[in-house]
């Protein structure tokens, strides 16, 4: 299995953080693919080099974005391309995307999307009937599970760590 990821620039609160931890240990998959961005993709990445999963960028084209994520062991699969050619092809690498946005979901909140490319890709991810997990600031993941003909179940889920289970 390939997780793809998506996330805010300013980077996940620490409650997003241990979501993710739990998430990667639930899934356990094979390799993970992200954008090295700054912020949430750079964390993602030290996360899953912790956890020795196999790491894989898609690095986008504006340099001063990038978080250069090969310097610590994980792969170029692509060019650098526009954030949202990188975006989509994350998309159709992963068998399913944690995103940890920033804030709410511009379509159910009614603002605009420009400016939010982690909403941008969680909406591409919809579209194409990927399962999605949303991991809101608070740690309440989102749980969307899409089937065959792109109904989508969506439930909240509470995840805790290993060690915050007896607690």
């Amino acid at each position: 299995m390939i997780i793809g990821f998506t996330g805010t620039r300013q980077g996940m609160s620490p409650e997003q953080r241990r979501a993710v931890e739990a998430l990667l240990i639930r899934f356990d998959p094979d390799a993970v693919v992200h954008g090295d961005c700054v912020g949430a993709d750079a964390e993602f990445d030290a996360i899953c080099e912790l956890f020795d999963i196999s790491r894989r960028i898609r690095p986008c084209n504006l340099e001063d974005m990038r978080a250069h994520s090969e310097r610590r062991g994980a792969q170029p699969v692509a060019v650098a391309q526009a954030p949202m050619v990188r975006n989509r092809n994350i998309v159709r690498e992963a068998d399913l995307l944690i995103a940890c946005p920033l804030g709410p979901d511009p379509v159910v909140s009614g603002t605009s999307l420009r400016g939010q490319g982690t909403w941008a890709t969680v909406g591409f991810a919809r579209s194409v009937h990927r399962d999605v997990y949303v991991v809101e600031r608070n740690g309440t993941v989102i749980e969307e599970i899409s089937d065959e003909h792109g109904l989508r179940t969506i439930e909240q889920m509470e995840l805790r760590l290993p060690a915050e289970e007896g607690a």
